[in-house]
């Protein structure tokens, strides 16, 4: 009769829409999931060259310290601030200026 097809037209519908539901439900899912697995991997990235960069850093600090300790004498507390806290490219151009300073102060300002 008309009025079971238009049940049965309705149950059809319904299970479209819950069937679309449930695969749209799934997709977002998944994408969250492989977003976060992306962000993951870039953040671990960023991570590890942040890390290298800061090694990098601590390293020339270190053996510059030991070339002004040898070629000075002992370093200053101010003079090991300034070398701990300075940045990489400042690092290596003190590194190479080391060569032509009389001074570390001359090296440092």
């Amino acid at each position: 009769t008309e009025r079971q097809l238009y049940s049965l037209h309705q149950e059809q519908l319904h299970y479209e829409a819950s069937m679309n539901l449930s695969s749209y439900t799934t997709g977002k899912e998944d994408g969250v999931k492989q977003g976060h697995k992306i962000g993951l991997i870039e953040g671990e990235a960023r991570g590890e060259a942040k890390g290298r960069e800061i090694g990098k850093t601590e390293g020339q600090a270190a053996l510059l310290k030991r070339q002004l300790t040898k070629k000075f004498g002992p370093l200053s507390p101010a003079s090991i601030c300034k070398l701990d806290t300075a940045t990489l490219e400042q690092l290596e151009t003190w590194s190479e200026a080391i060569l032509d300073c009389d001074s570390i102060e001359q090296l440092l300002r």
